[in-house]
């Protein structure tokens, strides 16, 4: 049996499955509680069909469930699943599935500490309330590309949820800057904030990441046009930044990127593409206060950065000896 069960232990989820059908010896292995801590059914296309197989008995056990780009699953699929204590849960992608299923996996699992439901577009602020009754644990919220979600449901967890250090909200098309404050208010152990094309990002935003994040070590604002170099001054503040994406910020200029260089010495990562009042300046101040952390720089279309007697590039190289990897204008 011990043989055995090592060798079931070497096998991916489908396959166990498979082999629990051939007999009843190794169907009594397969279901042994060791095996089923993780389900990780992650871009498998017949994974409704697996997880319709799944037998009862395999209820309690699972900690961990990997659906990503499993794209047949559906609702009645997952009430499979009906009866576990989840603690990490992963539904990237799962197009079919709706609040109901995200609800009952959640109601039933109160030592979540990571949720993903990127580009779930049929999802709703309805199981964010559940997870902020339920899930104070939680670490880490993935609801890029969620275009339903609103400032009611992240004001919600940013009430109960004040252990996440990883929040994504790309896309959240309808969160304005309320629900954006909310987070930063109640979330002040945050390291990682994505914000990308989030229109409604603002110079307020900005002002409640720099008085309240402290820990914040990656902001990524792409395409925030409202942010001016008030908001981002702000930042100065995140002494922890090491990177921060500024893509088409097209209002700030270098009165905003100054006490930004100052501030975050650990800079490691930043782009400034397409930000035409960019200058030398900025690539000074830069080179003063995170000469020896930055090492990946974009100022593709920052026109505004010249060299007299040689090429950008090398003028960059001279300033910031440590980048690897410029991105620059042509």
């Amino acid at each position: 049996m011990s043989a055995l069960l090592h060798l079931f232990k070497l096998l991916p989820d489908k396959d166990r499955l498979a082999a629990a059908c051939v007999c009843k010896e190794w169907n009594a292995v397969s279901k042994h509680p060791s095996l089923w801590a993780k389900l990780d059914l992650q871009n498998n296309q017949q994974a409704s069909r697996i997880l319709s197989n799944l037998p009862h008995q395999y209820t309690g056990p699972l900690k961990e469930v990997n659906l990503e780009f499993a794209a047949d699953v559906t609702d009645q699929d997952l009430r499979k699943l009906h009866g576990n204590s989840l603690e990490i849960l992963n539904l990237n992608a799962c197009q079919r599935v709706t609040d109901a299923a995200v609800i009952m996996l959640v109601a039933q699992s109160p030592n979540l500490r990571q949720l993903s439901l990127y580009w779930n577009v049929h999802i709703t602020d309805t199981p964010l309330y559940k997870v902020a009754t339920l899930c104070k644990q939680l670490t880490r919220l993935n609801l890029s590309g969620c275009k339903r979600i609103t400032d009611e449901g992240l004001t919600a967890v940013a009430g109960k949820c004040h252990h996440l250090v990883d929040v994504d909200l790309t896309r959240c098309m309808e969160v304005t800057a309320k629900g954006y404050i909310a987070i930063a208010t109640g979330c002040r152990q945050l390291q990682t904030l994505c914000m990308y094309a989030c229109a409604h990002v603002n110079d307020a935003v900005l002002q409640a990441c720099g008085q309240l994040l402290p820990e914040l070590r990656v902001l990524d604002i792409c395409g925030a046009h409202m942010v001016t170099d008030e908001g981002v001054k702000a930042l100065g503040r995140c002494h922890k930044l090491e990177v921060i994406n500024f893509t088409w910020c097209v209002q700030l200029t270098d009165d905003g990127m100054a006490p930004v260089a100052a501030g975050c010495p650990r800079l490691k990562s930043l782009s400034l593409h397409g930000l035409r009042g960019i200058t030398n300046c900025t690539i000074e101040a830069l080179a003063t206060h995170c000469r020896d952390s930055l090492h990946t720089l974009d100022v593709h279309g920052c026109v505004g950065i010249k060299a007299d007697d040689s090429s950008v590039q090398a003028y960059l190289q001279r300033q910031l000896p440590l980048v690897q990897q410029f991105v620059i204008h042509t």
